[in-house]
């Protein structure tokens, strides 16, 4: 999955990078028929190819990291939800308590994704480099 990135500014090793977020509909609103504005995201990435403010950059992402993750993110509070739910079910003879466990069981597991997160992802290496600089102003629509 590649996306370009605009360089707003650089330190050191790092180039802080805006990216645009790319909505469902592929950023071609008119298709979809929607008003959506995707909003730009900020990151800072290894400036590998020496980018300077100002320039485009293509990025590039692992796909299948991104992919895992969001099975992560939605999949195991999802289960602990409907885990929950099971349990509070079995154990009172309310449906509101049972709905209310599940609500429980899922913000525990978001709570442990949470720490994981912090304590063993944040040390892996970064998904997300930079390939080449790209030239001119042709990207100012894909960007800002």
């Amino acid at each position: 999955m590649d996306q370009i990135g605009y360089v707003i500014d650089k330190k050191e090793n790092e180039a802080i990078v805006q990216v645009r977020r790319i909505s469902a509909c592929g950023g071609n609103c008119k298709s979809c028929g929607g008003d959506c504005d995707a909003p730009a995201i900020v990151v800072a990435l290894q400036n590998e190819v020496d980018a300077s403010k100002g320039d485009y950059v293509e990025i590039v992402s692992d796909t299948r990291f991104i992919l895992l993750s969001s099975l992560i993110l939605y999949g195991i509070p999802a289960s602990g939800m409907i885990v929950g739910i099971l349990l509070g079910s079995a154990w009172f003879d309310s449906e509101v308590k049972a709905f209310g466990m599940g609500v429980l069981l899922m913000g525990v597991t978001f709570g442990f994704l949470w720490i994981l997160d912090r304590k063993v992802f944040s040390r892996q290496k970064k998904r997300l480099t930079m390939k080449r600089v790209l030239g001119g102003d042709q990207y100012d629509d894909k960007i800002l």
